[in-house]
């Protein structure tokens, strides 16, 4: 539930430098201090009175700033706001100052000592504290504050919200001419005309959300939060774009793109999306030996556990007896079966665990065997020193025991993937050597006898409908394969460079292809129809893992990266953002 401020007991002091002796100025200063004040007192914001608020322009001194921010903490009995803009610089143990007009580099006794800020702040008895930073952390060149590694946890305050413009390595902008610096003004129009699709009202978290995704689709600087003690809680403005309709479908659908907050110790490996009692998932594991349920929506991790000694490789997700279940498979060689809604709500006991005998699950695929849910291992083990052997095994998660052998031979094995068709289930399994196609009488549990090859290596594979054939998609180093499973015919290839792992879905009702590979950053999509690269989503580390999920037809993607890192794609708005800016 939002929190609403008492004007009568919340007092803000805006602080902005726009003239400096040694550095340059920043023309959009006083805007933004003009701008802001007069939002916090509009009745679609705080109805602050004039008295409420403190505007210092280009202070003389940091006395008169902490003075300043101490009285009215004192006077604060519900919340306390402080905003600075201006340049923000880092001293040498790499601690932030706030640029005073006489500001210079690694001079934090020419600005105000952000630890002196805080301590003001702490000392009060208001019960929110809200701060708000325009700047970054190193100024320099003309048109931007620079940042240079000051990491959001540094500007920790108890119970309180902090947000600032940019992160640790990022440029904020205040471009010459321009009415308002960016991170501000697009606060300000927020603030001035609401969110399309968003709640009745603007909390802190929602505006930060809204702010992370406009400077997302501008390739702009990204913000930074730090929320304690529900301070994201606070609300700031109501929506003046509300209505109850769009209310109701925002919540469906992730507010932006990106990079969640959290993230895995390691490689993440694996990805796959479900929905748990009505709310979208992502599942991720990683070689950190940890299995993570994140709610693609809210873009918060709901569900940690530590799995596996050794680390993780694979995931799928399946309906087992009208509950979502979760099958990971680890170095160790075993498989679990999780309970996600369970695994939710904290109860980390796996449901089942099954013992392979010396082998390393790889990946896993999601079945269907005589109308019972199944899973399809692939299963590598060391047979000497310069050779390894692979197999893929079908297990009936009813009966919990393995159905039979799908295929195997020397070599080691990477990938799986499974289309069903007419009461058939295509089984593909991409090894160093080649990929092996099996055909399974679903309805009937048998497995033809006879196979086929694709020949070189494949280290990824989905499957995907096109034009209402069942069709394969095979990666390998030089590119990505698609393959007639019917027909046995290779209908096209696209020139991605090396695939190490991909995904099929669908944008606006055409087929797509999502790519990462070891010779490229982010990921790539192709369109499967017309065979071109629509776009590109950038990541400044190597994709590992992809997984995808439609949310009231909207299409998300999930990755993971050699980081640990989880980044979650609304693919419908990206493309809509790389049509405009073409």
């Amino acid at each position: 539930m939002s929190d609403f401020v008492n004007p009568s007991g919340t007092r803000a002091v805006l602080i902005g430098v726009a003239s400096y002796a040694h550095l340059d100025d920043i023309s959009a200063v006083a805007n933004n201090l003009a701008g802001l004040a007069s939002a916090l007192s509009a009745e679609t914001s705080w109805k602050l009175p004039v008295s409420s608020i403190s505007v210092l322009s280009d202070p003389a001194s940091a006395s008169v700033v902490i003075d300043e921010i101490a009285a009215a903490a004192r006077a604060a009995s519900d919340t306390l706001l402080v905003y600075y803009t201006g340049h923000g610089l880092l001293d040498r143990n790499s601690d932030l100052y706030w640029g005073l007009p006489g500001a210079l580099a690694n001079r934090p006794d020419t600005g105000v000592l952000w630890d002196w800020v805080r301590h003001a702040v702490t000392e009060t008895r208001a019960k929110h504290r809200v701060v708000i930073l325009d700047c970054c952390f190193s100024g320099r060149a003309v048109g931007a504050m620079a940042a240079e590694g000051m990491p959001v946890e540094k500007l920790y305050i108890g119970g309180s919200f902090v947000l600032a413009s940019s992160g640790a390595t990022t440029p904020s902008l205040a471009n010459p001419g321009e009415e308002y610096s960016v991170f501000t003004g697009e606060l300000l129009d927020i603030m001035r005309h609401g969110v399309q699709a968003g709640p009745k009202n603007l909390d802190l978290q929602t505006i930060y959300d809204s702010l992370h995704e406009r400077l997302y689709a501008r390739s702009l600087p990204v913000p930074r939060k730090s929320d304690r003690d529900g301070g994201g809680k606070i609300v700031l403005a109501r929506n003046v774009s509300y209505t109850s309709e769009r209310g109701k479908r925002r919540l469906r659908r992730p507010a932006v793109s990106g990079l969640v907050a959290e993230s895995h110790s390691d490689v993440i490996r694996s990805i796959d999306c479900t929905e748990v009692e009505g709310a979208p998932v992502a599942v991720t594991v990683s070689d950190d030996g940890m299995m993570s349920v994140w709610d693609i929506v809210k873009r918060k991790r709901h569900g940690l556990v530590n799995v596996h000694d050794d680390g993780l490789n694979a995931v799928a997700c399946h309906n087992f007896e009208g509950s979502e279940i979760a099958i990971t498979g680890s170095d160790s060689g075993t498989l679990h079966m999780w309970d996600l809604a369970s695994l939710m709500a904290m109860h980390r006991h796996p449901l089942k665990t099954f013992k392979l005998g010396g082998y390393r699950v790889v990946d896993l695929a999601r079945s269907t065997l005589r109308g019972r849910p199944a899973v399809i291992s692939v299963e590598t083990r060391m047979e000497d020193m310069h050779r390894d052997s692979y197999r893929a095994r079908i297990w009936d998660l009813v009966s919990q025991k393995p159905a039979g052998l799908v295929g195997g031979s020397t070599g080691t094995g990477y990938a799986v993937a499974c289309a069903e068709s007419d009461g058939e289930t295509f089984v593909v399994v991409g090894s160093e050597w080649e990929a092996k196609i099996r055909t399974l009488d679903s309805r009937m549990g048998r497995l033809e006898r006879k196979h086929w090859f694709l020949a070189n290596p494949f280290y990824a594979l989905s499957c995907a409908e096109l034009r209402g054939r069942a069709t394969v998609l095979a990666g390998r180093s030089s590119g990505l394969q698609v393959w007639d499973l019917r027909s046995k015919e290779k209908k096209f290839e696209l020139d991605t460079g090396s695939v190490t792992a991909l995904v099929s879905t669908l944008i606006d009702q055409e087929p797509v292809a999502l790519v990462s590979g070891s010779k490229f950053l982010g990921i790539q999509v192709w369109s499967l129809a017309s065979r071109e690269r629509l776009l590109d989503i950038g990541a400044a580390q190597r994709v590992t893992a992809i997984g995808c999920l439609d949310i009231d037809g909207a299409p998300i993607a999930v990755t993971g990266d050699v980081k640990g890192n989880v980044g979650i794609w609304d693919l419908g708005k990206v493309a809509k953002r790389r049509a405009s800016q073409d």
